[in-house]
Parts: structure tokens; C-alpha cells; sequence
């Protein structure tokens, strides 16, 4: 491991630097009053003492005022302000500093005095920066510097380096990277952070801070299971181990809350790192407060989870404690910090009797407070050991994700006791924030068991929960301490609804304990935002007709209710004239549909605990009888269990949707009229796509990865063949057990798909035995590539054809048929058009491409690009690209290109930055101007170039340097206001057009 393999250097220099300390300060330290000006730095600040009185007297505004400043007999101009957050009140003050143009030679531009007012020992985080450093920890440097005022001693301070651009190069870290700062108390990248009033990006300020936000949310909600693999993904793990044993064994606790960094290498690895900021709050500092190690917050603020749930994570936290013991084995100890102590006592002690503004008294005072450090590490790392050993460990608190319509039940998981002890557990929950007033607080104790339900409901409002572990002597909190529960009563439904009613938000959420019947005839109207709560078991059949008029925003929502894990079904019976469903989000529950008209418009069906059965049991997710069915912009995921969409006899579009572990996710049965359109299914446990008994089906431009079974299958079951007019056309296929199987006497036309490093790729058989014949494939215009066992197989009763096609490492019998690499644009990044010199291009029938996809269409492209802002709005420029393909496309690395009078421009896409299916995203040349102008409703992305009215050519490329698109424009007068080039749309680098729009 990178940082534990350099510590050993790095402890010799430290024993070197200790020897040379003792050698130069030794006894003639406080001999020679000359020895500490070689070693202490003295500035010399003049400034008007007026000024200088409003700057203590104003002392919350960041209002510079002009100073000179000396150093070693050079001055220098410079601005001077109060620097700090709540130290800003005390009475010495901390102070920042900005150099002009011309800098002191080896002293950086901002200087930060720290006045050190809380620590009266004057060395903590002189020592922790240096520790940490030792360590191998990458950290701020800091040394004691005298400050005079208009001639007279203003006190010692602390010079720490400023964490900016510098010190990322000090660090050997790019400028490129973002680096945020946890300014605020509640940077606790917890799900309650807010960016604008918690943090702070110190680097590209007109970017983004996407990054740190789906940070955030990764952070929060990566399932434990896959926590460490995430961990070391996606940060410097080794250095995050390291950061956080050094926290533990030098008591920074006044971190993880705020005073800390974040730095995210955008470019090379993609990686974060935690950086040390504002030390001087460690050691015996909270001697007066009990230590914890797992404690990360203050009481007034949410826990950080990262921190939290790296000591839930037993391979992190054992590798953490591992950690503790190499650094206190080594140098974290009394033996090896009493010498740098001793030096610094030395050095410090004529200094601080001159120093009248601090709250040490005495001389005498200061030594004995310093003097307490040189036992800390022993005692600390004692105290450490024994928590570990004879504590309860931590342990998760399963937070609430919904309204509380019913009587509470609180869970959590187990907190082990590394002693093996008796742990019980302490509720405590109530309308203080802080949970401490008993008249708003109640406390439950001797709670064996890791659930427990309240025996009565709660009043309305708004309540904080927390669990502890105790074992007789020690309490635990359990990660989160600080848990909301909104109690709300709603409104319930009768049990038989007879009139047209709307259902407002305001009523909501909507409560159903039991079967509700929706009588024919009656209209059901349900506004945005609305919830319904359903109890376990509980269905909704409805006769009548139905209207949800969800939007993005606002969705409707059907949900188990909270003493419920899953929820019947939503029964769209005969009588049923229009179920039209829009922007709404059904959880734990099925629909069926036997009615005249069912409509699915950006929904999502979403399973994880309704169990849906195996074998004959089998639940099925969307079941739809006859009618006309359109399902579009949708998303189902499952658990693998029971079936997908089981559709019959009906007139069916399925379009635009994504499909995740579901069996059998589109099945058609006996439809004689269908579409299934440009569709992602992923990861079935069975079938992608499933035909039985129908005719006149168009299957294209789906992307099907990863089923169990086959892609798509064509055949009977006990229904009859599929035989007229199936087309499968224009189809990726990657990566399933079989590509296409077609059998049973059924018949498939396919031509112009894709075919990647499936087990198998086509085949055509005969399964059942009441059927004389197996399958008939009719294959042109198709791409075979790296299938595992064989590219198409065919039994005696059954015949495939091919013509117009290629393969790896067959040259197939049939017309015109070609072996060869088809040459993707990408395949590992599922860009699977084809580059210009591919064999494929005008080898299919009548001159077409071979494949899915052509080289003159591309996963994603140029859309919109606007130049030459309003000057009202002040929005800049900005750049739209939208994704033409139905899956995420990965832009980590890609390029903007701006092209113009013989000189080059590039953006570059941040690695991890992703453009989601189906969808568009903006590259502005000013973030903040953008947000305020257009809003937050798609993804955007800051610090394009800025783009010009003269001659440009703009480029998209991908990682590799591939032109995926491409548009230029001449020079446009001055007169037009506002300039927007908009395209026609068309994914086809021929017929793709584009016009003006002037504002």
C-alpha cells in the first residue's frame, strides 16, 4: 500500500528533523533571544488605524482593508480581513491576508493567521498537520509566526497554508480537480446537505458541483453489501483508512461536520480524497467531553456517512483499527512526540508571557497545559483499545422513507458486543430536535429484541427518533442519530366509491385498509403529488375509469402503508373505458387490465418485497386481456421473481421503457397486432422478449443485455406458432444465454441487428413434441460477433437462412455473406456503430449496412448550441446534446472541441459523468448563469468555452478521439441579439439539418 510502504522514510526524516530541532533550539533557545527570529517568522503589518478599528469592530463582514506588510526587511501591499467562522467573536481574532501582484519570495499570495484562541497550549494543530503529514497524509503546513500592528507586538499566531490552487500543486494534485470546502456546520454529506449554504467549491467556480452531489447521494444509498467495493472505486482507499485512524487517534472530532476538503481528481482516476482542514480543536482539546470513536457529528447535526458506514463495514473498520495499531507502534506515541514537544516548549516559551491577547494567564499555566500532550497518545490509544473490546459496536438504524399513516414500528439492526455482553436497547423519540427535554422526549428502555412497535398512534406532526445499545456500563448510538417521522392521519377511502371524485393533494395521503371497489361509471381524478397508503393484502378493482395526472415533479404514489411491506394489485376490470396513468409510481403492488383502454405514460412499477412467486405460482407484474395497451417512457424493475408483462389478445405498443430483473419482461400472447420499440431490458432471470401464438409483430432498436435465457423468443406454448409477419429488426443483443431462439413451427424475419458475445447466438428447434416442425428464420443484414459457443444452430426439423451477414470466425453459407472484425465505434462502451472503414458499410441487401447500427447515426450528438446570449438574461453559452440510444451513455473523458481561427478549445468531460438514456444534457459556459436562467429540470455541466460569433467549428468526441458529431457555422453579424442553432433532430449525419433562432 502506497501510504503505509512510505512511512518508513518518512520516519526517518521525522527522527532526523526532531535531531535537528533538539541541535538548533536545544537549552540556547531560551538562551539566546536572537536563536527564535531564525526560527519564528515576524510580520510587520501597517495599516490606518481606523481602519484597522472597524475590521475588529465589523468583524462578521469579510471587508479587506489596505495594509503593508514586512517580512525579513521586505514590504509588500496587501489586503487584510478577519478570517474564521464562530472564532470571529473572540476577542483575538484570526486574520487572512492577500498579497498584490508582487509576492515574498518562498510565502504564498493568501496567508491565513490563525489565532489559536481556543487552544492554550498553542501546539495542537501545529502538531496534528505535522503528524498527519509524517503519517503520510496529504495536509496543509503550518508554523508559529509573531505579528507586530503599527509597530507593536499583536500576539503569535499560527501561519496555516491556504487550500487553494497552490497547495494542490504543492501536492503534486491537478488544478483540473474540483476542491470543496465543508464550510458550514452540516457539510455532512448526509442526505440533508444543502450545497449553497453548507459548501464551498474553491476550484472551477463557474463548473458544476454534480460530482460532489452524486457523491452524496452514492454515499447514502449504496446497498452495505457492496459498500467496501464502492469505497475503494471510488475513493483513494488506502488514503481514506489512513485519514480516518489518524482522526481517531488524535481526537479530530470537530470534523466530518464541517472543516474538512474534498478533493476529486476529475481526470486521471476519478477518485476523491478527504483532506484535514481547522486542527486545533484535537488531543486533549475535548478532555471535558468523553471520546468516542464512531461519533461524527455534532448534536445538532446529522451523522456523516461515509465515516459511519466505514465503521459499519467490518473489512474497512478492521482495516482501520489495523492502521491505529502500525501508527501508534511507530511514532504515534509518548516516546516519539515528547521530543517534538519538548522543542516546541522551547521555542514558544519567551514567546508567550509578550502575548496578552490569548486567555492563557500565567507562564506557568501554558507549560502545564502543554505538558498533558506528552501522555495523550499512550492514554488515548488505551482508550481506543478499550472501546473497540468492551463497547457495543455500532449498528444500523433503518430510517423512514414515507408518511407514518399507522401505529410505528422502529427497527434497526443487531449491535455486537465484542465481549460478548448483554446488549439491550433505549428508544427515545419526540418533538425535541435534541431528544434531551422529557416532557417532549419518550424513553423506552430494556429493549431485547431490533424492533419495536409503538402500542397507540401518534398525534400529527413532525418527530426525531434515535436508538441506543447498552451493555449495563456503555450506551452506543446507533447510525443515524438523527431520524425524522412526519405522523399524518390522511384521508381513507370508503370501501366502495359510487360518485366521480377528485382527489387532491392537500387530502393526501389517501388511506386504504381494505378491498376498494370503484362502481361503473364513475370518473376518478387524481392531481399531482398525490400518495395512496395500502395496506398489506388490500387491492383496488375499479369498474370505472381512471385519470393520473402525475407530472415529473409531482408524481402520484401506491405504496404499501407503513406496517405493510408489499400490496395487492390495481384491477382495471371490463367495464373500464380509459385507465390512462401518467407520471405515477406504483410500489410493491401489480396491475391487470381486462378493460377497453390502459395507458402507462412515464411510470414506475417497482418490486423488491412483494414475494411474486416461482414455478405455477408465478405473480406477474402488468397483466393486460383484450383492449387497446400502450405502455411508453416507463420503468419496471422486479426481483427476479414471478413474471414481467404478460399481455393477451390486446393491440399493444411497448416503447421507450427499461426493464430491470424482470422474467419474461415483454410477453405477447396471442396478439395479432404489436410493437416493442426501442426498449433496454436488463439482467431477466428468462426471457428478454417472448412471443407465443402471435402474428404481425415489429420488434426493433431494443438494446437487450444480460438475460438468463434467450433475448427474444419466438414460439408457442401452449397457444399456437408464431408464424405471420414477425419482424425483428435493428435489435443489440449482448451478453444472454441465446441471442434469438425461434421455434415450433414458428417464423421469424430478422435482419440488420447486432449480436455480441452471447453463449449462443440464433437458434431454431423444435421443443415441444406436438408439433411436426421446429423453427424458420429468415436472417439478413446481421451482425455475429464473438458469440461464445456457436452464432446459429438448427436441428432436423427446423432451417435458418443467411444472407448480407458477418462473423468473427465463420464465413457463413448463403448470398453475399462476409468474416471479418465489423469495427465498432466502442464496444466496450456499448457504441456499436460502426466506424468508416467497416466491412459492414453497403454490404447488406440493396447496398445497406450490416448491423443495428450505420456510421452515419451515433449513440449521442449535438442538439442545440447557443451563442451570444441575451444580455438581460445573462445565460451565456451553452452547448445541448442529447442521447439517442436507450441506454446510459458514459461521457467520462469525451470532448467538446471548439475549432476557430486556427486555434483549438476543449472541454472535457469529468470521468463518471454519464447522460442518461433517451435523455439530453447542457454544457454551459457559465453554470450558475445557466441554473438561474433555465432551471435544474435535466443535467448541466459548467466551464464550456466560450464560443464566439466568428467562423467555429464545434466537435464532439469520444474518449478515443472519434468524431461522433459535428457542426459548424460562418461569422454572424453583431446585430442579432441572441443566437441559437437548433437541429432537425434526426439521428443521420446526412439528412441531419439545422436553422437559426434570433432572440
Amino acid at each position: 500500500m502506497k501510504i503505509f510502504a512510505s512511512f518508513k522514510n518518512n520516519i526517518i526524516l521525522y527522527l532526523f528533523l526532531v535531531l535537528v530541532f533538539l541541535a538548533a533550539c536545544g537549552n540556547n533557545v531560551i538562551k539566546e533571544e536572537n536563536s527564535t527570529k531564525k526560527i519564528i517568522k515576524e510580520y510587520y503589518i501597517t495599516c490606518d488605524t481606523n481602519d484597522f478599528s472597524s475590521l475588529y469592530t465589523n468583524y462578521q463582514e469579510n471587508k479587506y482593508i489596505p495594509i503593508k506588510i514586512t517580512l525579513n526587511g521586505e514590504s509588500r501591499t496587501a489586503r487584510m480581513r478577519v478570517r474564521g467562522d464562530t472564532s470571529r467573536k473572540e476577542s483575538k481574532k484570526s486574520l487572512k491576508i492577500k498579497l498584490d501582484s508582487l509576492l515574498f519570495n518562498n510565502v504564498p499570495k493568501t496567508l491565513n493567521f490563525n489565532a489559536e484562541y481556543s487552544d492554550n497550549t498553542y501546539v495542537r494543530q501545529y502538531l496534528s498537520s505535522k503528524l498527519m503529514q509524517l503519517s503520510g497524509q496529504i495536509c496543509y503546513e503550518s508554523e508559529h509566526v509573531k505579528i507586530f500592528i503599527n509597530g507593536k507586538f499583536h500576539g503569535l499566531f499560527l501561519q496555516v497554508e491556504n487550500m487553494d490552487t497552490d497547495f494542490l500543486k504543492r501536492n503534486n494534485l491537478s488544478k483540473k480537480g474540483n476542491l470543496y470546502k465543508a464550510t458550514r456546520d452540516g457539510a455532512c454529506l448526509s442526505i440533508f446537505d444543502e450545497f449553497d449554504s453548507k459548501w464551498e467549491k474553491k476550484t472551477n467556480k463557474k463548473s458544476d458541483h454534480n460530482d460532489l452531489t452524486q457523491l452524496i447521494d452514492d454515499i447514502n444509498n449504496v446497498p452495505d453489501s457492496g459498500y467496501q467495493d464502492f469505497i475503494r472505486k471510488t475513493f483513494e482507499y488506502d488514503e481514506l483508512v489512513n485519514l480516518l485512524a489518524l482522526n481517531m487517534i488524535l481526537s479530530n472530532s470537530s470534523t466530518y461536520y464541517h472543516n474538512y476538503y474534498l478533493y476529486h481528481d476529475l481526470y486521471t482516476t476519478g477518485k476523491w480524497k478527504v483532506l484535514p482542514w481547522d486542527m486545533d480543536k484535537t488531543l486533549s482539546y475535548y478532555n471535558w467531553m468523553p471520546y468516542t470513536y464512531h461519533r461524527t457529528s455534532s448534536e445538532w447535526e446529522s451523522n456523516n456517512p461515509l465515516v459511519e458506514r466505514a465503521i459499519l463495514c467490518k473489512p474497512i473498520f478492521y482495516d482501520i483499527k489495523k492502521r491505529i495499531d502500525a501508527l501508534y507502534q511507530t511514532h504515534l506515541n509518548n516516546t516519539y512526540v515528547t521530543p517534538l514537544i519538548d522543542s516546541l516548549t522551547n521555542i514558544l516559551s519567551k514567546i508567550i508571557p509578550l502575548d496578552s491577547s490569548d486567555k492563557i494567564g500565567a507562564a506557568e499555566e501554558w507549560k502545564n497545559n502543554i505538558s498533558l500532550e506528552k501522555n495523550y497518545f499512550n492514554n488515548h490509544y488505551q482508550l481506543l483499545q478499550q472501546q473497540f473490546t468492551n463497547q457495543p459496536l455500532s449498528f444500523k438504524v433503518f430510517r423512514f422513507h414515507q408518511i407514518q399513516t399507522d401505529v410505528v414500528t422502529f427497527k434497526w439492526q443487531k449491535s455486537e458486543h465484542p465481549a460478548n455482553k448483554k446488549i439491550t436497547y433505549v428508544l427515545s423519540y419526540g418533538s425535541d430536535f435534541l431528544l434531551l427535554d422529557s416532557t417532549k422526549t419518550t424513553y423506552i428502555t430494556n429493549i431485547t429484541d431490533t424492533f419495536y412497535r409503538l402500542n397507540k398512534l401518534l398525534p400529527e406532526g413532525t418527530y426525531y427518533w434515535k436508538i441506543t445499545a447498552f451493555d449495563g456500563t456503555y450506551y452506543t448510538d446507533g447510525f443515524n442519530t438523527k431520524n425524522l417521522m412526519e405522523i399524518k392521519r390522511g384521508t381513507r377511502l370508503p370501501e366502495t366509491i359510487s360518485k366521480n371524485m377528485v382527489l387532491h393533494k392537500a387530502n393526501s395521503p389517501y388511506i386504504i385498509k381494505q378491498n376498494t371497489t370503484i362502481k361503473a361509471g364513475v370518473n376518478i381524478t387524481i392531481e399531482s403529488g398525490v400518495e395512496f397508503h395500502i395496506k398489506q393484502g388490500a387491492n383496488i378493482d375499479c369498474y370505472g375509469n381512471m385519470i393520473c395526472n402525475g407530472t415529473a415533479k409531482n408524481t402520484i404514489k401506491f405504496m404499501p402503508d407503513n406496517t405493510a411491506n408489499y400490496w395487492g394489485y390495481l384491477f382495471f376490470h371490463e367495464s373500464t373505458k380509459i385507465a390512462h396513468l401518467k407520471n405515477v409510481i406504483i410500489k410493491e403492488g401489480t396491475i391487470n387490465c381486462t378493460g377497453e383502454n390502459l395507458t402507462i405514460d412515464s411510470c414506475s412499477v417497482l418490486i423488491d418485497k412483494k414475494p411474486m412467486g416461482v414455478l405455477s405460482d408465478r405473480l406477474v407484474v402488468l397483466y393486460t386481456n383484450k383492449g387497446i395497451v400502450t405502455i411508453k417512457n416507463s420503468h419496471f424493475k422486479s426481483n427476479n421473481f414471478g413474471e414481467g408483462m404478460v399481455l393477451f389478445f390486446s393491440d399493444l405498443i411497448t416503447e421507450n421503457c427499461f426493464f430491470e430483473n424482470m422474467p419474461d419482461a415483454i410477453e405477447y400472447i396471442q396478439v395479432n397486432k404489436g410493437v416493442i420499440r426501442n426498449n433496454l431490458v436488463m439482467g431477466s432471470g428468462d426471457d428478454a422478449i417472448d412471443l407465443n401464438a402471435c402474428s404481425n409483430i415489429l420488434i426493433e432498436n431494443n438494446i437487450l443485455l444480460y438475460s438468463k435465457d434467450k433475448g427474444i423468443s419466438i414460439g408457442t406454448e401452449q397457444y399456437g406458432a408464431s408464424i405471420n409477419n414477425i419482424q425483428i429488426k435493428n435489435n443489440l443483443i449482448v451478453g444472454n444465454g441465446m441471442a434469438i431462439g425461434i421455434k415450433d413451427s414458428s417464423v421469424a424475419y430478422i435482419s440488420n441487428n447486432t449480436l455480441f458475445k452471447n453463449r449462443y447466438g440464433i437458434h431454431a428447434y423444435k421443443k415441444r413434441e406436438d408439433y411436426k416442425i421446429g423453427g424458420t428464420a429468415f436472417i439478413k443484414n446481421t451482425i455475429f460477433e464473438k458469440n461464445e459457443e456457436t452464432h446459429f444452430y438448427t436441428d432436423e426439423w427446423s432451417s435458418i437462412k443467411i444472407d448480407h451477414s458477418i462473423s468473427n470466425n465463420k464465413l457463413f453459407d448463403g448470398k453475399d455473406n462476409i468474416q471479418g472484425d465489423p469495427k465498432f465505434v466502442d464496444a466496450s462502451g456499448y457504441n456499436f456503430h460502426l466506424l468508416a472503414n467497416s466491412p459492414c458499410i453497403g454490404k447488406g441487401d440493396d447496398k445497406s449496412n450490416i448491423g443495428a447500427f450505420s456510421s452515419n447515426t451515433t449513440t449521442i450528438s449535438l442538439s442545440k448550441i447557443h451563442i451570444k446570449g441575451n444580455l438581460k438574461k445573462n445565460d451565456g453559452d451553452w452547448i445541448e446534446i442529447i442521447n439517442n440510444y436507450n441506454i446510459s451513455v458514459d461521457l467520462s473523458l469525451y470532448k467538446i472541441v471548439v475549432i476557430n481561427a486556427d486555434k483549438k478549445k476543449e472541454f472535457v468531460f469529468p470521468i463518471g459523468t454519464k447522460l442518461e438514456r433517451l435523455s439530453k444534457l447542457y454544457i454551459a459556459n457559465n453554470f450558475y448563469s445557466f441554473i438561474k436562467n433555465y432551471g435544474t429540470t435535466t443535467t448541466v455541466v459548467g466551464a464550456l468555452p466560450k464560443l464566439t460569433t466568428n467562423k467555429t467549428i464545434i466537435q464532439l468526441l469520444n474518449q478515443n478521439g472519434y468524431v461522433l458529431d459535428s457542426y459548424g457555422y460562418t461569422t454572424i453579424p453583431q446585430k442579432n441579439e441572441s443566437i441559437t442553432f437548433v437541429s432537425n433532430g434526426l439521428n443521420d449525419k446526412i439528412n441531419k439539418s439545422w436553422k437559426i433562432i434570433n432572440e
